[in-house]
């Protein structure tokens, strides 16, 4: 008889069932005659019983005596299955048995097999680890309690035992506040590898009080546990608080009410809020018994009879957590009102900062900070029946500061008034005063102008390029900036440009790079800048000169070869498939440099000759022509309509292309004529109040050179009724430093999305600028 005994499942853990296989493979006959007996020990001799003793395992403690044989299949009477449970084997020491089986047939001859198990520990304690980000160098875990709380933990599988199938980790959270105040977790979410709370359970911890957050963590069985933990500080966003109401002189015969219910919690804005009303001076009213009307807890409506008539009140409402363990407060701007006899003229001053380019009716919202290096426009909107009241401003804070000649030609008088930067103090802010007067009586309101402090550079240079000279025109200038700073800790941008004739034109938008690389320079001297600039527009620039030398030719052919391939390395395909503006921009300045090079005499011994040589050699090359042209075309397709800072950095660049084009190709004339109704269309939404007189005339340029390309193209093929090109409606203006970007500003949308640029049409449609020069502008259908 032969026997074999197996285990089915390697089994190192308490927690897992052991089963033990014997197996007879010549078992034919009388199968049910045999018997099969399970024994067990370390070794011979058997241990039989759980009592310690010399002969049992040295644990002390054997495997139960009564053990179950079942067969598996029932059909299949060849194998037997030892079967141990985990609850058995939860009771029996970890260690070493020795396991034999023997069978017995009928004639009494018997078979037996010994397989030797260990039995291990219930899995230690698991290893846990807790991850959150830190915004705190001492590590403590920043949360806005209005995006709820989320810790995870991460489980080492290096602490599970291996081979078997993982013993159940039970998890457990728990929370301390460092103050000694109440911490609970909810029972819903304590037993969980990943804690989450969200807003509402999170409403009575205080904030700003540090939390430790630990975590346990132990296997099913084992008394062994891991900890790890967390330390949360709960950051509450400031309670907004805004107060509503008369403002200057009110009349005595009319109660005013104070109203502060659109303050809110922004943490829970369905919070309930405290209010707090105060009054100065004190005693407040006349009337010592009296305390006004609290109609509800946000409003405080006034009878001004209890107050002091002539007397200059100040109110304030400071608003608080009605929760116990929330402190923060928040209280509002000071509120001044004077009680007058009669009813004085009343009215509101705000800030008018334009209307929304998609609706007329809506206005802008202000930055919170008024740019002191802007105008600054304020309306007084005077309340019902003091329409007729006549108005005179004044600056009230600081008081060395007057409007007279800070104004612009509307003067102190209108309910408009526009105040020029000079009028400005060089930090804090500005109080506005306007007296109302009516026939026998006056009245007063006023507003405060917080200033922006413009970005500022301590420490020089704060702009400066890698190289001060190169040579033409292998060259590369890399502009850098360092050391800007924003007193309001703003984000800065940056843009760089070149000074032309004392004004700043920009090679690029303005972004949040530090560095840009210039190009595009003939020989010659330069001025380049950087303007540092904050959220509210405040800019402040450092300049760097530079110089591009001529290189060493001699003869013609040598200027126009030298031409020729630095013409050639600029990769018009790259770019377009980039798609980069700034990129598209930089290399078309480069060509126009190449361009007005080419077109000039040598500083050398070249001369004229060389010039004219230079210019049908070199510009006139078909491939520089066909460069030319694909620039041209390739910048129509990567500008950005929607921004006029852009589109004007994309007209120039047409313009400084086009100036000393040849051989312009037709699509390189319709991609001038977009480029042209871009920057209209790009000003004209953006509601743009300046337009420089350069501009204009680079515009002009460019559609002019745009519309004779399209043009000769259209005649040539006979076909000039296909060419999708429409002209732009003429329009008249006089010739005036100021004219143009006036006109500019009066233009109206025309059919087909094309503008007419100057306005005050006159019947010959004929437009003249800058000495009767006709214009014309286009753009392909």
């Amino acid at each position: 008889m032969q026997l074999t005994l197996s285990m089915a499942k390697q089994v190192p853990s308490k927690l897992q069932m052991l089963q033990l296989l014997p197996c007879i493979p010549a078992w034919h006959h009388s199968q049910n005659q045999h018997s099969c007996t399970l024994q067990y020990s370390n070794a011979l001799p058997q241990c039989s019983s759980r009592v310690m003793g010399s002969n049992c395992y040295t644990h002390g403690v054997c495997l139960p005596t009564a053990l179950t044989l079942t067969r598996v299949p029932a059909t299949d009477r060849s194998k037997m299955l030892l079967k141990l449970d985990g609850a058995t084997l939860l009771t029996t020491d970890a260690g070493s048995y020795s396991l034999v089986v023997t069978v017995t047939n009928n004639l009494g001859i018997s078979a037996n097999s010994i397989v030797t198990i260990t039995v291990a520990e219930a899995g230690g304690k698991p290893s846990i680890t807790l991850f959150s980000p830190s915004n705190d160098a001492s590590g403590v875990l920043d949360i806005n309690p209005t995006q709820g709380l989320k810790l995870n933990s991460k489980l080492q599988l290096d602490s599970i035992c291996k081979g078997a199938k993982p013993s159940k980790v039970n998890y457990m959270w728990s929370c301390a506040a460092e103050d000694g105040s109440s911490c609970t977790v909810p029972a819903a979410t304590r037993a969980v590898k990943q804690l989450k709370m969200d807003a509402a359970g999170l409403i009575n911890f205080k904030r700003n009080v540090l939390y430790t957050f630990t975590l346990t963590a132990g296997f099913t069985g084992s008394t062994a546990v891991s900890t790890a933990t967390v330390v949360v500080r709960f950051t509450p966003s400031p309670l907004y608080v805004q107060l509503t109401g008369p403002s200057g002189d009110v009349p005595v015969d009319k109660a005013f009410t104070l109203d502060a219910s659109r303050s809110k919690d922004p943490d829970n804005p369905a919070a309930s809020l405290r209010y707090e009303f105060t009054c100065l001076p004190q005693p407040c009213f006349n009337d010592p018994v009296y305390t006004g009307t609290r109609s509800k807890a946000s409003s405080w409506t006034i009878d001004p009879t209890k107050l002091t008539i002539g007397t200059q009140y100040q109110f304030a409402v400071t608003v608080s957590s009605t929760s116990p363990n929330d402190p923060r407060t928040s209280t509002s701007p000071v509120m001044t009102v004077t009680p007058k006899a009669g009813n004085p003229p009343t009215g509101t001053v705000t800030r008018f900062c334009g209307y929304d380019p998609n609706d007329s009716k809506t206005l802008l919202a202000c930055l919170p900070r008024h740019n002191p290096t802007e105008d600054l426009v304020v309306v007084l909107g005077l309340d019902k029946g003091f329409g007729k009241a006549k108005v005179l401003w004044s600056i009230a804070e600081p008081s060395d500061k007057t409007l007279q000649e800070n104004v612009n030609a509307k003067g102190i008088s209108k309910t408009t008034l526009t105040v020029r930067p000079a009028a400005f103090p060089t930090a804090g802010s500005m109080r506005l005063l306007v007296t109302m007067f009516m026939p026998g009586i006056n009245g007063t309101a006023s507003i405060t102008i917080p200033l922006n402090t413009p970005p500022s550079c301590p420490s020089p240079p704060c702009f400066f390029t890698d190289v001060n000279s190169a040579v033409f025109p292998a060259y590369t200038f890399v502009g850098s900036v360092a050391g800007w700073t924003d007193a309001d800790r703003d984000t800065l941008l940056y843009e760089f440009g070149q000074v032309r004739g004392g004004k700043y034109i920009a090679r690029e938008a303005a972004g949040p790079s530090t560095s840009y690389v210039f190009k595009g320079f003939e020989p010659g001297s330069y001025t380049l800048y950087a303007c540092s600039i904050d959220t509210s527009a405040a800019r402040a620039c450092s300049t760097a000169n530079i110089k591009v030398t001529e290189p060493v030719v001699t003869t013609a052919e040598e200027k126009a070869n030298l031409v020729k391939v630095a013409a050639n390395k600029i990769d018009v395909a790259q770019l377009a498939s980039a798609g980069d503006l700034s990129a598209v921009t930089s290399a078309m300045q480069e060509f126009a440099s190449l361009q007005s090079f080419a077109s000039k005499g040598n500083s050398g011994n070249a001369g004229q000759g060389a010039t004219v040589a230079v210019n049908q050699s070199a510009t006139a090359d078909p491939a520089v022509v066909q460069k030319q042209n694909a620039l041209l075309t390739t910048l129509s397709t990567v500008m950005n309509t929607n921004d006029a800072a852009s589109m004007g950095i994309t007209l120039n660049a047409a313009g400084a292309v086009s100036s000393g084009a040849s051989n312009l190709s037709s699509s390189a004339g319709s991609a001038m004529l977009n480029v042209v109704n871009g920057y209209v269309t790009a000003n004209t939404n953006a509601k743009t109040t300046t337009i420089s007189n350069a501009q204009v005339t680079t515009a002009t340029q460019v559609t002019q050179k745009g519309v004779t390309a399209a043009a000769t193209s259209s005649s040539s093929n006979g076909n000039s009724s296909s060419r999708r090109r429409s002209l732009l409606q003429l329009a008249t203006t006089t010739t005036d430093a100021g004219s143009p970007s006036a006109a500019f500003l009066r233009l109206s949308s025309a059919t087909d999305g094309l503008m007419s640029l100057l306005s005050a049409a006159t019947p010959s449609g004929t437009t003249r600028v800058s000495g009767s020069q006709d214009i014309c502008f286009g753009i392909l259908r």
